[in-house]
């Protein structure tokens, strides 16, 4: 469903965001 995709996305959005802030800290 959309709302399955939204969630997946969200998700996704989290990690990429966390990768980012622990390459940040390098």
């Amino acid at each position: 469903t959309t709302l399955e995709l939204l969630e997946a996305g969200a998700e996704l959005t989290r990690q990429l965001h966390q990768y980012g802030y622990a390459l940040g800290d390098l």
